[in-house]
């Protein structure tokens, strides 16, 4: 181990490349970037999901069956314009109910 300052490297870094993103949730992404293309960002992105995934809007509607059993005014609705929860006052504002 030599001593002193470090020694630079004169390679320049690659022009392409990819990443692997793994999420909590079981699904992965492949980044593929070409900064000859394009030096901003990705040209590509890839999505994997397992083969036991299940989107947003499916789970919403098994809750919405297990929802049927609250009273209406205890109960969450779900905002298709923004695939979020809302409670019954928004959702009566929101025209929803």
């Amino acid at each position: 181990m030599k001593r002193g300052r470090p020694v630079i490297s004169t390679e320049a870094p690659p022009r392409k490349f990819e990443k692997t993103l793994k999420y909590p949730d079981g699904t992965s992404a492949v980044w593929k970037y070409n900064l000859d293309k394009f030096e901003n960002g990705p040209i590509e992105v890839e999505f994997f999901y397992p083969a036991n995934y299940k989107p947003e809007f499916e789970i919403a509607e098994e809750q919405e069956k297990v929802n049927s059993k609250i009273p209406l005014k205890y109960r969450t609705f779900f905002n298709p314009k923004n695939g979020k929860k809302v409670a019954y006052q928004r959702a009566k504002q929101l025209g929803l109910i």
